[in-house]
């Protein structure tokens, strides 16, 4: 699978502290390799989150592309769906 990142989901990640940053990019190569556990978001289409401690990364599943839509805190998040 490929990964496209967004953006707004690089702007999102450079204003992350490097240690969360880390671990979101880890996060992203698990869900490359079909190993990571998400949920489908109720009343977003096909909008999935993937959750690294607590922050969320917001993304989409298009054929063999995973597009990351964004990347924020989790109380911020969900205000923009």
């Amino acid at each position: 699978m490929t990964v496209n990142v967004t953006g707004r989901a690089r702007k999102d990640i450079s204003k992350l502290d490097k240690t969360i940053i880390h671990r979101i990019y880890k996060a992203i190569g698990k869900l490359r390799k079909e190993i990571a556990k998400f949920k489908r978001l109720k009343g977003a289409g096909k909008t999935n989150s993937l959750r690294v401690g607590d922050y969320r990364i917001i993304f989409e599943i298009t054929g063999d592309t995973i597009n990351i839509l964004n990347v924020e805190h989790r109380r911020e998040v969900y205000r923009d769906l």
